[in-house]
């Protein structure tokens, strides 16, 4: 018992550096948020110079599956 319970506090703890460690490292860092209309799913905040950030817009606009409708905005 307190095996699991160890091994789903390291997980949770895993999480939260995990959804820490995406905000910006400086100031000329830009992140964004994306949501996929149609599900309504909502991608980690991903953040990055200003040209990977387009880059990762890119990527979901136009290497997604036929069916999914992005939206991204940056902070």
């Amino acid at each position: 018992m307190k095996k699991k319970i160890f091994i789903s506090m390291l997980f949770a703890g895993l999480i939260l550096v995990s959804l820490s460690s995406c905000k910006k490292k400086s100031p000329l860092e830009e992140c964004t948020t994306c949501t996929e209309l149609n599900s309504g799913y909502t991608a980690p905040e991903y953040c990055g110079s200003p040209s990977d950030v387009d880059d990762y817009i890119d990527e979901l606009y136009y290497n997604s599956p036929p069916d999914q409708d992005w939206t991204c905005s940056k902070k």
